[in-house]
């Protein structure tokens, strides 16, 4: 670069159409018409390795921020990942309709993104299949999913009387739970994620090995009046609520099945540190002290009937969902309300906040499942989807699940990713007009200014 003079010369039998250089300057990344990309040793302009596998000419290629992986871009109208080590083909992104002839990673190399000369560009997550799994399988409508704790698994229960277990990275159906019941059966995971409890109409719940499907354990809940409709264990595995129809919730001691209190309530959840159960049902929510049986806190303020509730994972927050269509966020400690989420046009169904409690997640029979901010109460991203009946967040917080059921009766869960601004913006770097309806309707962006402002 001081002198302008020619240091090496990188010797390609066929045309070079692109090249890169290695993050840190050791390597020299080329694009060839002979279908393949060459890795070339800067110090000796030796070729070190070859990436083989284009049906046709490699037009652009790109290193990843930390070197460890390449993307290219071909006439076949695909882009493919590789390892830089192995010489691997990790991933093939398939969609565009004409040459590939740019491709890019994003600086944090989460993402990556395609332009062709089908005039469109788009945008992958970089080592996770092209489009995050679908897991569809069930006959009816899903009740619920929610994540393992070590977001490994994905737990579903439906109407069509199974509770069943998915890899979340695959979306493939590893086992299935058959219940008795009459309605939709429960299923939650324990603390350390390696047992699924289940619930069933005949007044029993189940406990489960995850790794191997096998039946542990069996609970008789002697004194449920209704059908059990749910049932689940305090973190520290000393309790369990139990929650049937009527409503009815209940508090059992998990070693010896002794009742040790009951609510009327259609809810009750455990708090994190087990301390306390989190009852709802009428318009308000209500906190008792497990080693006194007392009720210490009432959260008020929906207008309808609370038919859902759930603490923060710090136990710091209680936020609640009722047929009023609002959530309530309310500060645990105090009961003072902190903050309403209006904006849905249907009743409420669910809600959970984020791990790092920066955001609020409902569902709704409205359709959608909506992302708000939980410091201002915005509504940040919607998840629109036909039938929505649940929705949830991985615990790392990249992912939101929602479950529901489709027009023809079939239950959905889909996986979204939760924030998408990092992506929108390297996006918003290689293009060279802003986001059509289509593009913004991707990534479910609903405001009306220019998403790419300076296009």
């Amino acid at each position: 670069t001081q002198t302008g003079q020619e240091v090496r010369t990188f010797s390609v039998n066929s045309g070079v159409n692109d090249a890169a250089f290695s993050p840190d300057g050791k390597y020299v990344l080329t694009g060839n018409a002979d279908k393949a990309a060459s890795l070339w040793d800067m110090q000796t302009g030796k070729e070190v390795r070859r990436y083989t596998g284009h049906a046709y000419s490699v037009e652009g290629v790109a290193f990843s921020p930390d070197g460890k992986y390449i993307v290219t871009g071909s006439d076949d109208q695909t882009a493919k990942l590789w390892d830089v080590e192995t010489g691997n083909n990790l991933r093939t992104y398939s969609g565009h309709s004409d040459v590939v002839y740019d491709v890019a990673f994003s600086p944090d190399g989460k993402y990556v993104v395609t332009g062709s000369y089908d005039t469109t560009a788009l945008l992958w997550d970089a080592l996770s299949p092209s489009n995050p799994p679908q897991f569809i399988g069930h006959t009816d409508i899903v009740g619920s999913a929610i994540f393992s704790p070590d977001d490994r698994y994905v737990l579903i229960t439906s109407d069509d009387k199974t509770t069943s277990l998915w890899d979340s990275q695959s979306g493939q159906e590893l086992r299935t739970f058959t219940a008795q019941t009459n309605g939709i059966p429960s299923g939650v995971f324990s603390s350390d994620g390696k047992h699924i409890l289940t619930a069933d109409s005949d007044n029993t719940a189940k406990v489960w090995d995850v790794a191997t499907g096998k039946e542990l354990r069996i609970y008789t809940f002697a004194g449920i009046t209704g059908l059990l409709s749910s049932a689940l264990f305090s973190s520290d595995g000393k309790y369990i609520i139990t929650v049937e129809d009527p409503p009815r919730a209940r508090l059992w001691d998990a070693q010896t099945v002794r009742q040790i209190r009951e609510f009327g309530a259609v809810g009750a959840v455990f708090s994190p540190d087990s301390k306390y159960v989190l009852t709802y049902g009428a318009t308000e929510a209500k906190l008792l002290d497990i080693s006194t049986c007392k009720e210490v806190r009432t959260f008020v303020g929906h207008g309808g009937e609370v038919n859902y509730g759930v603490f923060s994972a710090d136990g710091k927050w209680i936020v609640a969902t009722s047929f009023d269509k609002t959530a309530i966020l309310w500060d645990a400690a105090s009961g003072k309300e902190v903050r309403q989420f209006v904006g849905h046009a249907a009743p409420l169904s669910s809600a959970v906040l984020s791990p790092d409690d920066k955001y609020v997640l409902t569902s709704s029979s409205d359709g959608t499942a909506r992302l708000w901010d939980a410091a201002t109460g915005q509504e940040l991203r919607r998840f629109a989807d036909e039938g929505v009946s649940t929705a949830d967040f991985s615990h790392d917080g990249k992912w939101v699940l929602t479950g529901g059921g489709g027009s023809n009766g079939v239950g959905v869960v889909k996986l979204w990713q939760v924030d998408y601004h990092d992506a929108v913006r390297t996006l918003c770097a290689r293009v060279l007009w802003d986001f059509n309806d289509d593009e913004r309707a991707q990534f479910e962006i609903k405001d009306k200014e220019p998403t790419c402002p300076n296009k």
